[in-house]
């Protein structure tokens, strides 16, 4: 139990407390913790840690890792002579267990919005009622997420900002993914902002304390 407890500390730190990524006092202490677990479960950490993502642009496709902070392009792939089986095999082959989706800002249409203060507790549903008013597109057509910017309590006001993208830029790659059994964690934008998160709730996976996949 000791050994999971420690664990359980290093991840509970890592999660709350995002600004300290690349703080020295966070690596001093995670270096030390880390040094006493066995050489299994530090490997188990570092998958966890790892993101990869799929970055698509005009041309081609980048397989990028990000960790620590720091972003590393892996491989340059040709839109027309893709093998997606190879992008499977290389997803496996980093043994990490984060898989973004990244498209290129000008593909989607964002929006700054004054809503209800009431409305925040249902921001995707309320997004979605206006999507056909706000966007060329219908909810039912669109990846989308809704950001809260401001929030103005006097006013009983809401500043948020919908970001959408036409599923007809992200379906083709994500039957491909789906196709060859890659989980999709997530699906943004090239500098969007942290945390957004286009996929629709339902279809995000649902972790443990561990970070691993909980069956649905």
């Amino acid at each position: 139990m000791e050994l999971w407890s420690l664990v359980s500390s290093l991840l509970h730190v890592l999660k709350i407390n995002p600004c300290w990524n690349g703080s020295a006092a966070l690596r001093w202490w995670q270096d030390g913790l880390l040094a006493w677990l066995p050489v299994g479960v530090r490997r188990w950490l570092a998958g966890s840690a790892r993101r990869l993502v799929i970055a698509v642009d005009d041309q081609g496709y980048d397989l990028v890792r990000e960790e620590a902070g720091q972003m590393q392009r892996l491989e340059r792939l040709d839109r027309a002579a893709l093998d997606w089986n190879s992008v499977a095999a290389w997803f496996r082959t980093e043994n990490s267990r984060y898989l973004a989706l990244r498209f290129p800002a000008a593909q989607a249409l964002t929006r700054v919005l004054t809503l209800p203060l009431a409305a925040e507790k249902n921001l995707r549903q309320v997004a979605g009622f206006e999507m056909d008013r706000l966007t060329p597109f219908t909810a039912a057509q669109v990846y989308y997420d809704v950001t809260v910017l401001e929030r103005q309590p006097a006013q009983r006001r809401l500043r948020v900002e919908l970001t959408a993208l036409p599923r007809s830029a992200a379906d083709p790659v994500l039957a491909q993914l789906r196709q060859r059994g890659l989980p999709l964690d997530t699906l943004d934008l090239a500098g969007g902002r942290p945390g957004l998160n286009l996929l629709p709730p339902e279809q995000r996976p649902r972790r443990d304390l561990w970070g691993r996949r909980l069956r649905t």
